[in-house]
């Protein structure tokens, strides 16, 4: 129903989810890591995510590393939760991933690979859709990505 939590195995404790202030902040009072579209978190959220990790490093006088702040790749955010994780795989929500779904000709459909809904199978269930959809049962993770 778009109330689930990150942050707590069982999914009720909000304020456990680390990025809850954040999310709010940019969202509302009221937002959490679902119902958010692939657009929302991409243009609004992964820049402001970045800012306060720089900000963290620059609070304590070091420089920054170089690095993106992406959504979990389809193929990391399933074996993470299948492997490492496996509590996650029992969750009925689907999660956004950083992975395209391309055209035959190779182009950007619109669409990235979702994962997840225990009654279809777990982290083993992969799906399709369209970035600008929010969906109540869709929430997502984040992984940070260092240059070399």
């Amino acid at each position: 129903d778009g109330s689930q939590q990150y942050g707590t195995v069982e999914g009720i404790e909000a304020d456990k989810d680390p990025l809850a202030p954040l999310i709010q902040e940019i969202f509302g009072e009221n937002a959490n890591r679902c119902n958010l579209s692939w657009n929302d978190i991409t243009e609004k959220l992964l820049p402001k995510v970045k800012e306060k990790i720089q900000n963290a490093f620059a609070s304590k006088y070091l420089s920054a590393p170089s690095f993106e702040v992406i959504m979990t790749p389809a193929i990391i955010n399933n074996l993470q939760t299948t492997l490492n994780h496996p509590e996650n795989s029992q969750t009925n929500t689907y999660e956004w991933t950083s992975t395209i779904l391309l055209k035959q000709d190779k182009t950007d459909g619109g669409s990235r690979v979702v994962v997840g809904y225990s009654e279809d199978g777990g982290a083993g269930y992969v799906d399709g859709g369209h970035r600008e959809i929010r969906w109540d049962n869709r929430g997502f993770r984040l992984s940070v990505v260092f240059e070399k």
